[in-house]
């Protein structure tokens, strides 16, 4: 029995991994319908908007397409070039998925890269946000962890379509 249960664990645990952008998002847009409700509340009921409201939307703007783009490659339903690749000889059709792949790893690695210098530079200047005070670092921690996850996911999907 108990190893049953441990399974079902593992399981959900698996499925969630899988799913994490998927969960991530879907949680992340109900918080932000939820803030933009709020703030409709605010202006019609006290007529002043709730400035944090906008604050926290604007960064989990960001995080939710960075969360999405993963999503995208994970399922392979991102903007490729697929119009061309299906045309043209299995050889270049190839050829052209390496180069998108090889691109779209240089994309998220100098994203990365970059994220983790304006992260340094935060943390340093101590810069806080303008609306609830709190260290811009929180928002931009974000940004090298996703892009970290859109490479492992960039590399799932090549291992993937280019065997």
């Amino acid at each position: 029995m108990l190893k049953k249960i441990l399974q079902s664990k593992k399981d959900r645990a698996l499925w969630f991994l899988n799913n994490l952008e998927e969960v991530s998002g879907a949680v992340i847009l109900l918080l932000m319908v939820l803030l933009a409700f709020l703030n409709v509340l605010a202006r019609y009921l006290i007529h002043y908007p709730l400035a944090f409201t906008e604050e926290l939307e604007t960064n989990a703007f960001v995080v939710i397409t960075l969360l999405g783009i993963s999503a995208g490659i994970k399922r392979n339903t991102h903007i490729r070039v697929l119009f061309l690749v299906k045309r043209l000889p299995p050889v270049l059709g190839k050829l052209l998925e390496f180069t998108a792949v090889f691109l779209s790893l240089t994309l998220f690695s100098m994203l990365f890269y970059e994220s983790l210098g304006q992260l340094s530079d935060e943390i340093d200047l101590q810069v806080t946000s303008s609306s609830l005070n709190l260290p811009e670092w929180i928002y931009i921690a974000f940004i090298p962890v996703l892009s970290l996850l859109i490479i492992f996911r960039i590399i799932q999907s090549a291992l993937y379509t280019l065997r």
